[in-house]
């Protein structure tokens, strides 16, 4: 196991993408990743000492926005838009007044420039929007679909979680694509 204080690791290509519906176990595991986009927000608090600024420190929320470009599995896209109403007809999916967005934990493998591995997870993430598309006929490249989450804080009060993959134990790495929990990373005691 190296030692995560001395490693530069610079997020260079996402390999590999997981989402994992609520209620699901297993993770569907993607490699057709076109970017990952994250923004994690914070909070400032200000220590103000007679009219000025004295003090002040930034805080993490545990949330942030996750904005993906990838190629997805049908099924996979139409969950991800609440689009799987009953009473449909085998086959037919709608979206509509009905269609609530699943709760999601999404999962990546990210490569650096030696292709040394950090894993990722965001274990509470939800579709910020419908999907939109853009169909262009005769064009030469096949168009990803771009879709915009919002990641909030777990149980554990975390947002984000990452590791080398060199940190991790062989367990804990060999589930963390298809079937990763917070439990699962958090020490019991």
């Amino acid at each position: 196991m190296s030692s995560t204080a001395t490693t530069i690791f610079s997020d260079y290509e996402v390999s590999k993408l997981g989402l994992k519906m609520a209620g699901d176990t297993t993770a569907t595991v993607m490699s057709a990743v076109g970017s990952a986009e994250e923004s994690r927000n914070s909070r400032t608090i200000t220590k103000k000492e007679r009219g000025m600024v004295a003090k002040e420190r930034v805080k993490g929320t545990g949330s942030g926005e996750l904005k993906l470009s990838l190629h997805l599995p049908f099924q996979s896209l139409m969950k991800i838009q609440g689009m799987n109403i009953s009473g449909l007809t085998t086959g037919v999916y709608a979206y509509g007044q009905g269609s609530k967005h699943p709760t999601l934990c999404v999962t990546a493998e990210v490569l650096d420039e030696d292709d040394n591995k950090k894993l990722m997870a965001w274990p509470n993430a939800v579709l910020k929007e419908a999907v939109g598309r853009k169909i262009k006929n005769g064009d030469s490249d096949v168009a990803e679909v771009e879709m915009t989450l919002t990641y909030l804080p777990d149980t554990y009060g975390n947002g984000v979680y990452e590791s080398l993959s060199d940190d991790l134990d062989d367990t804990t790495e060999g589930t963390w694509m298809s079937a990763f929990t917070p439990a699962s990373v958090h020490n019991a005691g």
